[in-house]
């Protein structure tokens, strides 16, 4: 509903309403992605769902080797077909990674998902789709994945990769919205202000060999938290209990 009323007509916005409230209204067991989403959603349709967060598929990725390919990079994963995506990847192209790149000419860009057109600068790596193997490759090796996002709808999967995988994180308060972590781990780090996403990269930059050895004890517990076979496998128990 909320996706729709901001990147939708009116007429659109308000049909999607109607079709959730009666789905919620008539399930036997509806689920939440966080508890930030359960409230909104108790808010708008009078349901009371469970908690079902968004999991990942875990790869054992110890054959995966970090990707050299890129020097020195910051990383964003998403279609920029979809709107939030396009805006963050306008924000990294236009505002940030220029202010970035005056003060430190070794620093580019990666991008993967929907090949974007028009992005002509050398130092942005605009690669389309790839495996689930390369994309955690670079996704370990880069710098970052910066997710300056304005808007938000759910819990971002990238992000949740990224924890998963040992990738720092750098976001801000609605790109990381539901989603529970170390709040005093250095990573992710939570910038408010989208003008200091550039100083953030430079000092992550300088700072990374250490932040992420401050973040490999942290892995274990964040595969627990989203691994899609746990996860899983809690549903099903559930679905025992209550329903057999």
């Amino acid at each position: 509903t909320e996706i729709r009323k901001k990147n939708s007509s009116f007429f659109v916005a308000m049909i999607s309403k109607i079709f959730e409230k009666y789905i919620y209204n008539h399930v036997d067991l509806s689920t939440s992605v966080s508890q930030f989403e359960k409230k909104k959603i108790n808010k708008l349709f009078k349901s009371n769902p469970i908690i079902f967060p968004n999991i990942v598929e875990i790869e054992n990725d110890k054959s995966i080797k970090n990707i050299k390919k890129f020097s020195k990079y910051v990383f964003y994963c998403g279609s920029y077909l979809y709107k939030p995506n396009k805006i963050i990847i306008d924000n990294l192209v236009k505002k940030i990674m220029p202010k970035v790149r005056k003060k430190n000419r070794e620093i580019e860009l990666v991008l993967t998902g929907t090949e974007t057109k028009g992005f002509n600068e050398k130092w942005i790596h605009n690669i389309g789709h790839i495996s689930k193997k390369k994309f955690i490759s670079i996704l370990k090796s880069s710098i970052c994945i910066a997710v300056p996002s304005q808007e938000g709808y759910g819990t971002r999967v990238k992000i949740i990769e990224a924890l998963c995988y040992g990738g720092i994180i750098l976001t801000t308060p609605i790109g990381i919205e539901g989603i529970r972590f170390n709040k005093d781990s250095p990573s992710p780090i939570v910038c408010k202000d989208l003008n200091k996403f550039s100083d953030e990269i430079l000092k992550l930059y300088k700072k990374h060999s250490f932040i992420k050895k401050s973040i490999k004890k942290e892995i274990k517990n964040y595969c627990d938290m989203y691994s899609a076979k746990t996860a899983s496998k809690k549903l099903y128990d559930l679905l025992v209990n209550k329903y057999l």
